[in-house]
């Protein structure tokens, strides 16, 4: 099955007049030519490059194609949590947590060459044209993590909410190998594998009223009384590191 509009048999004039941007081919530029053949594996570059004076002759022009079988992305959630209480202020919580998408968008660039001999022109699939990004809607993906998580609600001068994740996420939308690898299934490039946060606040004890200085005078207590410290601390692990290679 090959995706995308063919070109008007016969010999009848198409003219291209403001559909740069009209699905499956993207191109700019206005340019009125002939037309004889449907086969995607002869388009009709001749006649084409002649007429454009951005595209150089005998060059070979980028194709950017869009899948018309195109639909809306479906995502699936689910989650279960259990949560105790250690103490009047203290709670701890675990639980599992996944989702699964599908129909995410990838680009398959399906006019790539494969290793071997020669030009990397002469081993593209369709030789009369150079790259084709094919944007489809075949992707998929999958997250599950595991959730830890300690909250300590505000008392005796200290509330805190900690949190650890353990997570994989899965996707098929880096084309790994085009050619020696169908399935390009592997980590995504949002996984996160480790995660580990800490928000708290601790109220000093230092003024009227607190366990230090209770003593203060007035004035001095609305300067040095009635303090508090804060802070966010978030520890990750980092995406994954993907090389690549051209030609």
């Amino acid at each position: 099955h090959r995706s995308g509009s063919t070109l008007p048999s016969g010999n009848s004039a198409v003219t291209w007049n403001g559909l740069a941007s009209n699905a499956p081919f993207i191109r700019t530029g206005d340019v009125t030519l002939t037309v004889s053949e449907q086969d995607f594996r002869n388009f009709p570059v001749d006649d084409l490059t002649p007429a454009v004076n951005f595209v150089a002759p005998g060059s070979r022009p980028f194709i950017r194609a869009l899948n018309v079988d195109w639909h809306d992305v479906y995502i699936q959630q689910w989650n279960v949590f259990l949560e105790r209480g250690l103490s009047r202020d203290l709670v701890v919580k675990t639980g599992y947590v996944g989702n699964h998408a599908v129909g995410l968008q990838r680009v398959v660039p399906f006019n790539s060459p494969p290793p071997g001999a020669g030009t990397v022109q002469s081993r593209r699939p369709f030789q009369d044209i150079g790259n084709v990004d094919m944007s489809r809607n075949d992707g998929h993906s999958s997250y599950h993590g595991l959730e830890l998580q300690a909250e300590k609600r505000y008392a005796r001068g200290l509330s805190f909410l900690t949190a650890y994740t353990w997570s994989r996420t899965i996707d098929n939308l880096s084309i790994l190998d085009w050619w020696f690898g169908s399935n390009n299934r592997g980590l995504s490039l949002l996984h996160v594998g480790h995660r580990y946060s800490f928000a708290g606040v601790w109220e000093v004890p230092y003024g009227r009223g607190k366990a230090f200085g209770s003593g203060l005078p007035a004035a001095a207590n609305a300067i040095l009384g009635g303090w508090q410290l804060s802070g966010i601390l978030v520890f990750r692990t980092g995406f994954p590191l993907f090389t690549t290679t051209t030609g």
